[in-house]
């Protein structure tokens, strides 16, 4: 589950702080910023993909770049929902390291995931790039196959109340957005070609006199970053953000040092869906308050796809009848410029 932690921290950071100090170059001179102006959409609706771009003759403001930012995570949270349509591979490799950041131990492991009745559920193909054999593969297939038929027998009543709190922390996650734009301010840097899709390029840093409204909203004095934000479609394609301090969640306290970043980036799955392709973080954390644990992790996803009765879950044919039989396509994005 770190790979989904990953992510968590990914968009936490980007969505939740959005902002900024740019440790990467630009590819090209740099350009005379432009000038964003922002079609509002209802929060519940998901902004249609524009074919132009969303440039006018406005002045740049901070409500301009706090909207655009504010799009761009809404856009986000309907992605992940359409994602969780679509199953995919992952390579999760993990440095071990000592309190000198000293490699310890090397862990890699390959995964396919799929989203079951709304529940991530991960099947263990391949560790440290060698397929499962004999025992080993027998008992993770035992493990994914009880998983599966948990799922299965759920009952409708546990089922609803599962999609009941995802809804709620969907309606949290925009009051902390809603909240958090005034935590920031923001820099139109200018544009950059991500993945040969130009993209506005903003940064900005923690406003000192911000007083969050909402749980957990002291996170965002604590991170600052850099966003590349598809023109086209006004999602974050790109980011690399930094945590400044100790950061803590309930009995899992992340202590992170000064510098210390997580980067992502995403690709578009037939020009309609933002999926991930990489995410690249630093762990600093102590458990429970007693076990310390450093790492370097990096997670590559690859073959998205649409869910199928050709998805390799034994007994999913029996549990989901009615969807399509025909063979999924397994899309292959071009790798970064």
């Amino acid at each position: 589950m770190r790979a989904r932690l990953a992510l968590i921290l990914a968009t936490l950071a980007v969505g939740l702080s959005f902002s900024a100090v740019a440790q990467q170059s630009a590819t090209s001179a740099p350009q005379e910023p432009s000038k964003p102006e922002i079609q509002q959409a209802p929060a519940s609706e998901k902004p249609a993909v524009q074919t132009e771009t969303i440039l006018a003759e406005k002045p740049i403001t901070q409500e301009l770049l706090r909207e655009l930012i504010r799009r761009a995570i809404l856009n986000e949270q309907e992605n992940y929902k359409d994602q969780r349509n679509l199953t995919h591979i992952e390579r999760e490799q993990t440095e071990h390291l000592d309190s000198k950041d000293n490699i310890k131990k090397t862990e890699i492991i390959t995964r396919e995931v799929f989203v079951l009745y709304g529940e991530r559920v991960e099947h263990v193909l391949e560790k440290n790039d060698k397929p499962l054999t004999g025992d080993d593969a027998r008992k993770e297939q035992e493990k994914f196959d009880k998983e599966v038929q948990k799922l299965k027998d759920e009952s409708p009543d546990k089922r609803r109340k599962r999609q009941e709190k995802f809804e709620k922390d969907t309606k949290e996650d925009r009051e902390f957005i809603d909240d958090g734009m005034n935590a920031f301010d923001f820099t139109l840097v200018g544009e950059e070609m991500v993945n040969g899709r130009p993209a506005y390029v903003i940064q900005g840093e923690p406003r000192k006199d911000y007083k969050p409204k909402v749980k957990h909203g002291d996170i965002l004095k604590k991170l600052r970053g850099k966003v590349w934000i598809d023109i086209a479609s006004t999602s974050w394609v790109k980011l690399d953000v930094e945590f400044t301090d100790t950061v803590s969640f309930g009995w899992f306290l992340a202590r992170v040092r000064p510098g210390t970043r997580v980067q992502a980036e995403q690709v578009l799955f037939r020009d309609e869906l933002w999926v991930p392709r990489e995410v690249n973080f630093k762990l600093d954390a102590r458990v429970a308050l007693l076990k310390q644990y450093f790492a370097n992790v990096n997670v590559k996803f690859r073959d998205w796809r649409k869910f199928s009765t050709d998805s390799k879950i034994s007994g999913f044919a029996e549990m989901e009848p009615k969807r399509e039989t025909k063979p999924a396509e397994t899309p292959a994005p071009a790798p970064p410029q």
